[in-house]
């Protein structure tokens, strides 16, 4: 719990606010709200929330380290798995089916992905502002990310995230970011 706050903190310290990209980016949240209302979204959640519960730190790492191995190599049974689901599949035809978007890609509570659109560099984005500026904001967030060049699509861009609320509980479960094109 501690290390949550430690690392909203240290996020509002070393991000800078931009009003007017945060405007031009803020025009796709309720686009997003709407697609992401979706069973498949919350019990894809809600089971690897559960199958993730008691993982500590190090072995989210190692998840993390393996994750990033398998990237370098000619066998990559993880991201094949992680393509292969069906949140993946949906996210990926959410992300053809519009232009603005560069990728998408969902998290659990510990910020590790649950399904996305394309590969990804790392499995474990708990550590990223994306993540920790949305998950322990609350229901409702919104966060508006650094506009910049990202590795694996080799787009400028820049991401938004969203809280991802349990329908019943109205506890938040997860976040999505979307990748934008930027200008």
């Amino acid at each position: 719990m501690v290390l949550r706050y430690l690392s909203l903190v240290l996020f509002l310290l070393i991000v800078p606010f931009n009003a007017s990209a945060d405007d031009s980016i803020r025009k796709y949240v309720p686009e997003i709200k709407k697609w992401l209302d979706n069973d498949l979204v919350y019990e894809a959640l809600r089971e690897q929330n559960k199958e993730n519960a008691n993982l500590t730190l190090i072995e989210i790492d190692r998840i993390d380290q393996r994750w990033r191995r398998e990237t370098l190599a000619a066998n990559q049974p993880m991201l094949e798995e992680m393509l292969d689901r069906e949140l993946s599949k949906y996210l990926y035809s959410v992300r053809q089916s519009h232009d603005d978007y560069t990728e998408v890609f969902i998290m659990d509570n510990r910020g590790i992905n649950v399904g996305q659109s394309d590969p990804s560099a790392d499995i474990w984005q708990g550590g990223k502002p994306n993540w920790i500026g949305t998950f322990h904001a609350g229901p409702g967030a919104v966060h508006v990310g650094l506009t910049g060049m990202n590795e694996v699509t080799q787009m400028k861009q820049t991401y938004l995230s969203l809280a991802i609320e349990d329908p019943d509980s109205g506890e938040v479960i997860g976040v999505v970011s979307v990748g934008i094109k930027a200008e």
